[in-house]
């Protein structure tokens, strides 16, 4: 199992985020590993990532939150049953929801 950054993906990443094309590889592992993911979020937030999903139609796109920013992956099988995760593109977090991702990670290191 891989990762596979879309061109899509960097160029978002540095329009948006000011992120290299290195930064960009690392971060998305990161986002991956230790990201929070869509459920794990509540309130406005969640809502905020359900809605942009729909709005979107993408049914198959897991976002990650890491940092300020929402990374969104999606899976993958090849012909040859091989999985791979790609991210399709990153954008920040709203201003006005930045505080939900501060306490969602609170909550998080409580559990």
């Amino acid at each position: 199992m891989g990762i596979v950054i879309t061109n899509n993906a960097y160029i978002a990443a540095k329009e948006r985020l000011g992120f290299k094309k290195n930064t960009t590889e690392r971060m998305a592992l990161r986002a991956l590993m230790d990201g929070i993911n869509t459920y794990e979020t509540s309130g406005q937030l969640f809502k905020y990532l359900e809605k942009r999903q729909e709005q979107n139609g993408q049914q198959n796109i897991v976002y990650k939150i890491y940092g300020e920013n929402v990374y969104a992956f999606a899976n993958n099988t090849d012909l040859y049953g091989e999985r791979s995760i790609i991210l399709v593109t990153v954008f920040m977090v709203p201003k006005e929801l930045r505080n939900h991702v501060k306490s969602a990670i609170k909550r998080l290191e409580v559990a």
